[in-house]
């Protein structure tokens, strides 16, 4: 996973955000995010809400929806969307500089911003911000570490076409934006699914992490599991203790 400093993640996003909209394979995880989410959420965090896409797509559950993102380029664009929620607050913001209260939203999505930082500090970061019983959502993209990621990634390179031309009326991107996409990737790096498992297991107890087709992982935490987890570990030390006592 890339470390990569904020103020070029800013800049490289900047000249992204001069792109003309266009349809990609994370605005096709965004239903699979929605289903996961409750209906009804007092305050939840975008953490690398670029455009603003998903903050629309979810403000109508949200009483206050917060989009952060390093890039003033991409912030403008999320402001000047035609017909923008008026509960859609947008900040050019880094995670883990933001002024934000412990335990501030009930729920927090990432879609494709972890990559560019270090991933146990974001997740920490995430844990830290959300309330009890809060959501923890984040899609990022994967590298294959197994053959059967290969195979994954075969499968989605067959449907991608498909899919795309469903959304979009275009097998491919544009040439414009083919090639400013993969200008931006040349700086960018991934982790495999094991990694990514392995660490969540570790930073957030309970946790879950999905495979997607297209060539990302979703991963699914509820801050409860976590509190639940430590009032076992109360509830065991207590009985330990009793036990001692008697003997």
């Amino acid at each position: 996973m890339a470390t990569t400093s904020p103020a070029s993640v800013g800049d490289e996003f900047d000249r992204l955000s001069e792109l003309p909209d266009s349809w990609d394979f994370n605005e096709h995880e965004h239903r699979h995010l929605l289903r996961l989410l409750p209906n009804r959420i007092v305050t939840l965090l975008d953490a690398g809400c670029g455009a603003g896409a998903f903050a629309r797509a979810v403000a109508p559950r949200c009483d206050h929806v917060v989009g952060i993102d390093l890039s003033p380029g991409m912030i403008a664009r999320a402001r000047s969307h035609p017909g923008t929620p008026s509960n859609i607050e947008y900040s050019v913001s880094d995670l883990f500089a933001a002024p934000f209260a412990p335990a501030s939203f009930d729920a927090i999505v990432s879609i494709a911003a972890v990559h560019h930082m270090d991933m146990k500090a974001a997740f920490l970061r995430f844990a830290s911000l959300l309330r009890p019983g809060g959501t923890l959502l984040v899609v990022d993209l994967l590298s294959p570490g197994s053959l059967l990621d290969r195979l994954a990634s075969l499968g989605a390179y067959a449907l991608a076409p498909s899919v795309r031309f469903w959304n979009t009326g275009r097998i491919v991107q544009p040439r414009a934006v083919r090639a400013a996409w993969a200008d931006h990737e040349k700086h960018d790096s991934f982790t495999t699914l094991r990694d990514v498992r392995a660490l969540a297991a570790t930073v957030l107890p309970g946790s879950r992490v999905q495979r997607r087709l297209f060539w990302r992982y979703c991963l699914i935490w509820r801050a409860e599991t976590k509190i639940r987890d430590k009032r076992q570990e109360i509830r065991d030390q207590r009985s330990r203790q009793t036990s001692l006592s008697d003997l």
